[in-house]
């Protein structure tokens, strides 16, 4: 089974976690997102990442991943993202 993981964020998810998971038998980054959709559709273009959004929000309410890795820096895990991940698909696939 692949797990499908969207990074949330531009930065460090370029330069480590993608990278990193890539490394990882079994997952495959699918989806990435930033504050900027054009800043996420060109990380997504450089790292060949098939899919970009313009917000945390969106990607945690897409289909195309079963895992949010949410961003690493403080500033950016607004109380919005952290509920749209609770309340996203992927938690209610995996709330049973």
């Amino acid at each position: 089974m692949t797990v499908r993981v969207g990074i949330v964020g531009t930065g460090f998810g370029r330069r480590v976690q993608i990278p990193a998971l890539r490394l990882v038998s079994g997952a495959a980054v699918t989806a990435v997102a930033s504050g900027s959709r054009e800043r996420a559709q060109a990380v997504a273009a450089e790292l060949g990442i098939p899919h970009a959004f313009g917000s945390g929000e969106e990607l945690a309410r897409s289909s195309d991943v079963d895992l949010v890795i949410p961003p690493s820096a403080g500033r950016a895990r607004s109380p919005g993202s952290i509920t749209s991940c609770a309340t996203s698909p992927i938690a209610a696939r995996h709330a049973s």
